[in-house]
């Protein structure tokens, strides 16, 4: 099989979660056809938000939406997904933008929330 022209199937994929150490929990896809996960994340749990500290694709599974299906798993548990500016990339920065994370102002974070879900109340905000 040449990598090239491999393609994820994404209907017939599965995910794990698994704990590491302390607190880090880690997502994986997994495709029948490849010997190893085809994408990774990894992070903390911070209430309803998880923090993510990494993320790994393989190069021939790279823009298939494997990452945005790991997103759709870590939503199934958590409201918010972020992202620390600082350990970013700056092609994870364009792929926060592109899929919908939001720059929370004050913070060096990126932010999405779960799709239909509520959008938290600005208590500050003045009517």
């Amino acid at each position: 099989m040449k990598e090239s022209k491999w393609k994820p199937n994404l209907s017939t994929c599965w995910f794990d979660r698994y704990t590491i150490g302390f607190g880090v929990w880690l997502y994986c896809c997994f495709d029948r056809s490849y010997p190893s996960p085809i994408g990774l994340v990894w992070g903390i749990p911070m209430g309803d938000r998880f923090e993510v500290f990494g993320s790994h694709t393989v190069t021939c599974a790279r823009r298939r939406g494997v990452r945005t299906a790991i997103n759709r798993e870590i939503f199934r548990a958590f409201r918010v997904i972020s992202s620390s500016l600082t350990a970013s990339t700056k092609e994870g920065t364009a792929f926060m933008k592109s899929q919908g994370y939001r720059r929370l102002a004050g913070l060096d974070l990126y932010a999405k929330q779960k799709p239909g879900g509520k959008k938290p109340k600005n208590k500050e905000r003045r009517r």
